[in-house]
């Protein structure tokens, strides 16, 4: 566990800890309106799930949104590398490493064929962000294929 990395509406630091990414559940929700919950999908832990706190049909990211970015310690893994599944892939030497729970939300988003509702987007060497391919509304899981 961590500490928030959230400024409080006082300017101070937020003091409530974290396991699931670098903000603490109440900031996650305000700042990127996601949260992080049991997956519905097979084979998977947990899930990112968008949220708003509005009715369970309301549009929380219109399609060509930015979601969340991918943090994480830039790193080369081997085919074997038993962190992979929560590495991105940049190019056939780099990553990024999403091992630690706490460096970002996007290691949670899943991937299920045939019900992508985003994906991961590189704009150069340094960043990627998860960006809406479709609307999605309140509580439903964020899904995008992972370039592993």
């Amino acid at each position: 566990m961590s500490q928030c990395k959230a400024k409080t509406i006082y300017g101070t630091q937020c003091k409530n800890n974290t396991n699931k990414g670098p903000l603490c559940w109440v900031h996650a929700r305000k700042q990127y309106k996601v949260h992080v919950n049991d997956s519905r999908a097979r084979n998977a832990d947990l899930g990112l799930y968008a949220y708003d706190g509005k009715k369970d049909d309301a549009i929380v990211f219109k399609k060509d949104q930015y979601i969340v970015p991918y943090l994480g310690r830039h790193t080369s893994l081997t085919p074997s590398d038993p962190y992979k599944k929560f590495a991105y892939k940049i190019n056939d030497r780099h990553y990024i490493s999403g091992t630690n729970p706490n460096s970002s939300y996007a290691r949670y988003v899943v991937d299920r064929p045939k019900r992508y509702n985003s994906e991961f987007i590189t704009d150069d060497r340094k960043h990627v962000v998860v960006k809406a391919t479709k609307n999605i509304r309140n509580n439903k899981e964020i899904y995008a294929q992972r370039n592993i």
